[in-house]
């Protein structure tokens, strides 16, 4: 029988149900989940296996790479500065970054928004070069945008995290990300054990293994597309994520480190209202600026439908249809299926991560499976409040 630890509210006992069948039918290795309903944990769930080689629980701490749900904590951090007005969403960032020459007209909502046109390099970094932070930026603030901004979406799949991450280096005057990131929200927050980015190497042994997607490839497509060309501008795998030089990495769009239960509290910031556990960390009004669309069509590199709010992806009009209906819910997932979900509309936030990576740079099944469960279970939890 399948060791599944945690707790979960007996409401949401099929919650539990669902995510210990797939760890028990071997579609998960190992994986944790975790729920909150307005600021209250009701699903804190981990099990499985951290290692394909021999068996190695899962446990309440381990920490696994959630590639693109890092692109959530960094925008958070970008929208901690607009509301202390150290950032105006829709200034040319040039106001605030005099080294960025790449055009007039993107300003800083464009690359929360991934719509800037620098969603990859002119001419892609190597491997080496990739980790060459200074270099590397210097490239991308200087060239021109592959599209007008602000006209459409293409995924800054890496960019997002140098632009974003080069912005509040700039605005703050801190020389690290991941030190902003650090007293501004996960120590705060009392998560700081729970989500890196740089993940100390004292920490490496909490590494959960990660499984490569069994069939995942680049699609064929026309070499001088914006999709192409932003695919050939991340030259990662998923041995990546094994090799010191990506974990002690400032790239801020995916390589963070961390469990579902860290990011269950950061992003509730969102899910909150802007306020967490009595701290407030965003207003109102930047909370609403959250969830105002920005660019809303077929993604230029992604090849599908999305809607881009300012700093994450909009529920709806256009997000998948397994996710809630609401005009305050947002949501992203890192490759292979986690899956970071907010929605102010009912206070609840969703969060999942695993090390058995699905084809597919977006959600998994059993993250689909996972949100089905909690909406259904969370009709009856009110009730019974």
């Amino acid at each position: 029988m399948t060791t599944i630890h945690g707790t979960n509210h007996p409401a949401f006992a099929s919650v539990r149900e669902t995510f210990a069948n797939h760890i028990a039918s071997g579609v998960e290795l190992g994986a944790a989940l975790c729920v909150s309903v307005n600021g209250e944990t009701v699903v804190d769930l981990w099990g499985g296996s951290t290692t394909t080689t021999s068996p190695k629980p899962w446990e309440h701490d381990t920490v696994v790479p959630v590639w693109s749900l890092t692109k959530l904590v960094t925008a958070l951090s970008t929208l901690l500065l607009i509301d202390r007005k150290q950032l105006d969403p829709f200034a040319p960032v040039t106001q605030y970054w005099p080294a960025f020459r790449a055009s007039q007209d993107i300003e800083v909502r464009h690359l929360l928004s991934h719509s800037s046109g620098l969603s990859g390099w002119d001419t892609p970094p190597s491997p080496a070069e990739l980790y060459d932070l200074g270099l590397t930026t210097a490239k991308l603030i200087t060239q021109e945008p592959w599209w007008t901004p602000g006209s459409a979406s293409g995924y800054h799949m890496l960019t997002q995290g140098w632009l974003l991450g080069g912005l509040i280096r700039e605005v703050t005057g801190q020389a690290s990300l991941s030190e902003f990131i650090k007293s501004e929200l996960t120590r705060p927050l009392n998560v700081e054990d729970g989500f890196y980015l740089r993940i100390p190497e004292q920490e490496w042994p909490r590494i959960a293994e990660l499984v490569p997607p069994p069939n995942f490839a680049i699609p064929a497509l026309d070499p001088a597309s914006v999709a192409m060309r932003t695919f050939l501008s991340a030259p990662l795998s998923v041995a990546s994520a094994a090799t010191a030089e990506f974990r002690l990495a400032e790239m801020g769009a995916s390589d963070g480190f961390g469990n579902a239960r860290a990011l269950n509290k950061i992003l509730s910031v969102v899910s909150l209202g802007g306020v967490v556990d009595g701290k407030r960390f965003l207003s109102p009004e930047t909370v609403e600026l959250i969830f105002q669309p920005q660019v809303s069509g077929v993604d230029l590199v992604l090849g599908e439908p999305v809607t881009f709010g300012v700093g994450m992806a909009l529920a709806r009009p256009l997000g998948p249809e397994w996710l809630p209906d609401g005009r305050r819910v947002g949501y992203w997932t890192g490759w292979g299926g986690s899956l970071g979900l907010m929605d102010a509309e009912r206070g609840v936030t969703v969060t999942y991560t695993m090390n058995k990576m699905a084809d597919g740079l977006r959600e998994n099944g059993q993250c689909r499976d996972y949100v089905a469960a909690v909406y259904e279970a969370l009709e009856g939890y009110l009730a019974g409040l």
